[in-house]
């Protein structure tokens, strides 16, 4: 009897209980790319995506006047988390400088 992997995979996750950290590295790895798309490379270079918890992604700039950046575009970043993650993943961006 097999199983397919795909099937396997997450059950494995939970049971490791790896399946938190996995899906917030991939939730900060996709807001990585939604900055990138909205600021290009360069920008984007300078900010960096730390931390997901409790719905919130915390996102450190290198410069202070980023900050003002991403609060601006907050709403377009966190729809394109939430399009691919389900609605509600990710409620908010904290940027810090």
């Amino acid at each position: 009897m097999f199983q397919r992997l795909d099937k396997l995979m997450p059950q494995s996750l939970k049971r490791t209980g790896a399946a938190g950290p996995v899906r917030a590295a991939m939730i900060l790895d996709e807001v990585g790319s939604a900055l990138v798309a909205r600021f290009g490379q360069e920008c984007a270079s300078a900010m960096r995506p730390v931390k997901f918890k409790n719905g919130i992604v915390t996102v450190r700039c290198a410069e202070a006047a980023m900050t003002d950046e991403i609060k601006m575009r907050e709403a377009e970043v966190v729809r394109t988390v939430n399009d691919k993650f389900g609605d509600g993943t990710v409620s908010g961006i904290r940027a810090i400088g």
